[in-house]
Parts: structure tokens; C-alpha cells; sequence
């Protein structure tokens, strides 16, 4: 966060510019233009740092601090006068702003250098729902299978006129090892895998991001776990379409740089326990109820055995 102000401006309302704080001033930068008769203070746009503060809409973000101005004295004594002055900057969400607003989100990274165009970095995360702000959190996501999966690929820096991102091939493994050979394809040659019919592309070589989802899964025999791989590639659309092909049909398309591999997880099927009725004299989670009758049956055979003894 970086604001601007008038030296003059301060003067005139009896503010002393040399001595504005931040409730934690070593994190700070404060620099003095005599060139424009201004001062510029500027502090981490981090939440918790600095006492950076963070209220969210459904839209945006609202990062909130507070500069401590004091006040100029003319006479013999003072009052430590203060002056509160509140900084806010708004930001649209969208998915690497709300990667910020959360302490510890689950997403993965690796920078990119492309000839001419400088430092690029791409990401992956996992979003709650089709908005794509709503990261999860943590070190691993917990889902039945019932829900859907919202992965989100983006890159930032560099040309945004220039690169486009195409998720080349995305797939599941049941391990964190992106070679394992068990794995399940979500997109394969950047399109989607048209066996499963869960799988949504919303978006895919036509901006600098891409967004999929799915329903989820649990890999067959002894996994419980999920974990995402995407190999992405920079496009250049001053080359050709970007757009892949998925009808069939191999058109021309613009070159594609190298691939760039990112993951993420685990995400673990959490299905809440079923209970199962007892069925064909078969003991299922209702076991109670079949140990009740056991019972009840032995009770009934110790007093006919009672009543024949005596």
C-alpha cells in the first residue's frame, strides 16, 4: 500500500510529517521528495503484517491500515495530540488476488523466463467453487464425492498481450509422484477427457488462465488420496489461434513454447459413513440391533434351562 502526501497539505493542519508512524513502524518505507515538496509512505500489502487488515465481499478485497499522524505544539507543552488516518485499497478478486487474501492457501508455482518478454510465474490452486476467488486452505482438501473439483491455472508478468496459457495435459495420481503409472488424464492433448462426463473446460488457450472442473474420485484399491498435475505451455497468439481443437479434426495452431509442470494436493475423500440395514440374517452397521436379539436369545434359553433345572 503506498500513499502520497502535500508536505504543505500537513503543515497547514499542524501535522508533523517527520513524524508519521504505522502501528509497526520498522516495517515501513517513508520516502521524502523534495524535488515535488511531498512525502510517499508505503508498507507490505500483506494481512497481519504491519497491522494490515482485510475485509472481503463477494466482489473484492479491502486492505486497511492506519497512518498516526501527531500534532505540531506552538506553545510551552503538549498533549501528544494524534491524528488517525485510514488507508484502503479495493481490488477486484479473481484468482491470484484471493490466493493473497487468505493465510495459507493450497497452490503450487514455478517461474517462467521467456526470451524477450522477461520473469513470468505460474500458478495452480484450488478453488470451493465456480467463481474461482474462494482458495482452499491448509495443507490438504477434504471432499465427498459428491463435490466438484476447481482447479485454476493463471500466469502473471510478462507480455499480457502477447501469451496465452494452453493446459496441455492434466491428470491424477493417487501419490504426489507425477510419474506414477497410475494416473487418470482430465484434459490430454489440451482436451478434455470425453469418457468422464463431469469434466467442464470453462476456459483453455484464450486468456492467461484456465479453469477446469470435475467431479470427485477416489482411485481404485488401497488410495485414498488425489493429487492434481498440469503441464501448461505459453502460446503466442501473434502466431495463430491458440484455441485447441477437440472436434476431432487437428487444425493449425500458433507456436507453443516448452511445457511447465505444476501440481497440487492431496485431496482426500472424506464420504460420511453409511449405514447399511441388516439384510438375509447378514450383520451390517446396524449391530446393535442384531446384538440385542443375540442377547435376548440367551436370556430366554437360561430360564428355560432354569425352569427345567428346578
Amino acid at each position: 500500500m503506498s500513499v502520497t502526501f502535500q508536505k504543505c497539505q500537513l503543515k497547514s493542519l499542524h501535522l508533523n510529517a517527520s513524524s508519521v508512524t504505522l502501528r509497526e513502524s520498522s516495517c515501513f518505507r517513508f520516502h521524502d521528495d523534495t524535488s515535488s515538496n511531498t512525502i510517499t509512505i508505503t508498507s507490505p500489502l500483506q494481512v497481519g503484517r504491519c497491522g494490515v487488515q482485510i475485509n472481503k465481499n463477494e466482489t473484492h478485497a479491502i486492505y486497511k491500515n492506519t497512518l498516526h499522524f501527531s500534532v505540531e505544539s506552538s506553545g510551552t507543552i503538549t498533549r501528544d495530540e494524534e491524528l488517525d488516518v485510514t488507508l484502503s485499497c479495493a481490488y477486484p478478486l479473481d484468482m491470484l488476488i484471493s490466493l493473497t487474501t487468505v493465510i495459507n492457501p493450497i497452490f503450487s508455482s514455478i517461474n517462467i523466463s521467456v526470451g524477450g518478454t522477461g520473469q513470468l510465474t505460474a500458478y495452480m490452486a484450488l478453488y470451493k467453487d465456480s467463481s474461482y476467488v474462494t482458495p482452499y486452505e491448509g495443507s490438504e482438501v477434504k471432499l465427498s464425492s459428491k463435490s466438484m473439483m476447481y482447479l485454476g491455472v493463471f500466469v502473471q508478468g510478462g507480455d499480457a498481450s502477447k501469451f496465452v496459457v494452453v493446459m496441455k495435459n492434466c491428470y491424477a495420481t493417487p501419490t504426489a509422484n507425477p510419474s506414477d503409472p497410475v494416473k487418470y488424464y482430465i484434459i490430454k492433448d489440451s482436451c478434455p477427457n470425453k469418457q468422464d462426463s463431469t469434466i467442464r473446460v470453462l476456459e483453455n488457450g484464450v486468456s492467461r488462465k484456465g479453469r477446469l472442473s470435475l467431479q470427485v474420485f477416489k482411485f481404485v484399491g488401497n488410495y485414498n488420496s488425489v493429487y492434481a498435475h498440469c503441464a501448461i505451455s505459453l502460446c503466442d497468439v501473434t502466431a495463430g489461434s491458440c484455441s485447441p481443437s477437440c472436434s476431432g479434426i487437428r487444425s493449425r495452431s500458433a507456436s507453443v513454447q516448452e511445457s511447465y509442470q505444476l501440481k497440487l494436493g492431496p485431496v482426500v475423500r472424506a464420504d460420511p459413513i453409511t449405514n447399511v440395514a441388516i439384510s438375509g440374517g447378514c450383520i451390517g452397521t446396524h449391530a446393535s440391533s442384531a446384538l440385542h436379539g443375540f442377547l435376548l436369545l440367551l436370556l430366554l434359553i437360561e430360564a428355560l434351562i432354569s425352569k427345567i433345572v428346578n
